[in-house]
């Protein structure tokens, strides 16, 4: 059993057949002694006509498809008949066009408008290589803007630190759930030696950091008393 197609659609627009599923068609061959494999297909004896007009010829009227068909609609039939076969034209030279695009097409349309083929190559090596430092301009300018700023410690926040990091060396180190206040009393309740400093120093701090009446002179007093600030433990005998 051989399978094809049997008919088809000319369109007359461009000259060439519409093929679909509906013209798809089967026969048979059989094995003849004398003439060997001969194909039998009664189909053009029972209806010749079925060959140029295809699968739509052998169909009544009223099993056509088409609702163009319909006995309200059979004047408008022929106009849609010339549409349809006018759009397939352009939808086939449309496809045509890109899946033969191919190199050698390329370089003939490229030839014509002065590019030849040595200056194709060195257009098309400078174009990537745009494109590439374009890639990473664009890479390492996104990568910056959407990056978090680092905000830089302030001079309360760096003295701040480093005091911390004084008492820290002595066995007591601040504990991240621990407020400016808290932990001087922390401290103070284990060093009282220190008390009065530390007292100092966190009043200062807090004046500065969380009350709108601090001036230049607090903070130039708050860094002075940092730095000066020496936890040494206690000599004990």
């Amino acid at each position: 059993m051989f399978q094809g197609i049997l008919g088809g659609e000319v369109n007359p627009y461009a000259d060439y057949l519409i093929v679909r599923q509906s013209d798809a068609h089967v026969w048979v061959e059989i094995w003849h002694p004398e003439n060997g494999w001969m194909r039998t297909d009664p189909t053009a004896v029972v209806s010749p006509e079925r060959i140029s007009d295809g699968m739509r010829a052998s169909l009544m009227p009223g099993e056509l498809p088409d609702f163009f068909d319909r006995k309200y609609f059979r004047n408008l039939s022929d106009i849609f008949q010339r549409v349809r076969l006018g759009w397939d034209v352009v939808n086939t030279q449309w496809s045509a066009f890109f899946e033969g695009y191919s190199y050698d097409v390329q370089r003939a349309l490229l030839e014509k408008i002065g590019i030849r083929s040595g200056a194709l190559d060195a257009s098309l090596k400078a174009m990537l290589l745009l494109v590439v430092l374009a890639g990473m301009i664009i890479g390492a300018y996104a990568w910056f803007s959407l990056r978090s700023p680092r905000r830089k410690p302030d001079a309360i926040e760096k003295y701040y630190a480093r005091y911390c990091e004084k008492l820290a060396t002595t066995g007591f180190a601040r504990k991240p759930d621990q407020g400016p206040i808290d932990y001087m009393q922390y401290v103070s309740k284990n060093r009282p030696d220190l008390q009065n400093k530390i007292a100092q120093i966190t009043d200062l701090y807090v004046r500065l950091r969380y009350r709108d009446q601090a001036s230049a002179a607090d903070l130039a007093k708050f860094v002075e008393k940092v730095r000066k600030f020496d936890p040494a433990p206690v000599k004990r005998f």
